[in-house]
């Protein structure tokens, strides 16, 4: 706009006009949004703008671990206005679960803070080959399908790669797809049929007893810890022991197991 200076009377001067022009501040073209995995390297923040304006930030490096805001603020005379860059880190992890569904042998991965969508790739060892894209693998459908042999221990690779870019890769390793109760159990130290292995069957509570009905052995949240041996970690003989087993579905399971150490 313009500004009338007028002089006071009787002082021969006359009036001056001031015009004034404002100028819109320049923004600086940075993005204003980023979005890291956490542990992912940082980009570094740049004192220049695309569009030429010079300044500083703060805090001066983006921070890999923790979301938050870094302000650029342009050096003076440059007509511009500061800017915010709002960056937020992604925490991705994931776990794994094995359970039996009916009677199939079930792998599932489960992601903290799972992110809105995700790719994964299930692999077995050191094979390239995809078996599954799913957020869980049917070993169970994968041994009579696939033609993969059912010799354990297997190990399975799986790759998940969040819709924000984040990556991680993880191995699992299964002693056993036998989503039933076994008949017995052969404690030698051979690496087959060692223990009782309940895996997967959501075994809240095992008691097992005697043939004379005495309870020798009993664990809450119960998996494969019995390898026959009683509460107070004595060898058991072998022999013919009854279970009784509470599961998470509110049923109960009985049964019989043989305990046979010989190895043939």
């Amino acid at each position: 706009g313009n500004y009338v200076f007028t002089p006071n009377a009787n002082q021969c001067a006359s009036p001056v006009t001031l015009i004034v022009t404002v100028t819109n501040n320049i923004v600086p073209d940075f993005a204003t949004t980023l979005t890291l995995c956490s542990g992912t390297t940082a980009p570094t923040l740049n004192t220049t703008s695309p569009n030429g304006i010079v300044g500083t930030w703060s805090p001066a490096t983006i921070n890999n671990t923790t979301s938050g805001n870094y302000t650029f603020t342009p050096e003076p005379n440059q007509c511009a206005a500061p800017l915010i860059l709002a960056v937020t880190v992604t925490n991705f992890d994931f776990t794994f679960n094995e359970k039996c569904d009916d009677r199939n042998f079930i792998i599932e991965s489960i992601i903290e803070n799972p992110s809105t969508d995700a790719n994964y790739e299930w692999t077995l060892e050191n094979s390239s080959t995809i078996l599954s894209q799913e957020s869980f693998l049917n070993v169970t459908e994968l041994l009579n399908s696939n033609g993969i042999t059912n010799v354990f221990p297997k190990t399975f690779s799986l790759k998940i790669v969040t819709d924000e870019g984040c990556e991680e890769t993880r191995e699992v390793t299964i002693f056993n797809a036998f989503c039933g109760i076994p008949k017995g159990i052969s404690p030698n130290n051979d690496g087959l049929n060692d223990s009782f292995d309940l895996t997967g069957l959501g075994v809240e509570s095992i008691s097992i007893f005697n043939r004379y009905g005495r309870k020798i052995y009993s664990k809450n949240n119960y998996l494969n810890e019995w390898y026959g041996q009683s509460d107070n970690g004595h060898e058991l003989p072998d022999g013919t022991y009854y279970y009784l087993l509470n599961k998470s579905d509110g049923k109960q399971v009985t049964g019989w197991v043989y305990i046979n150490r010989q190895v043939n």
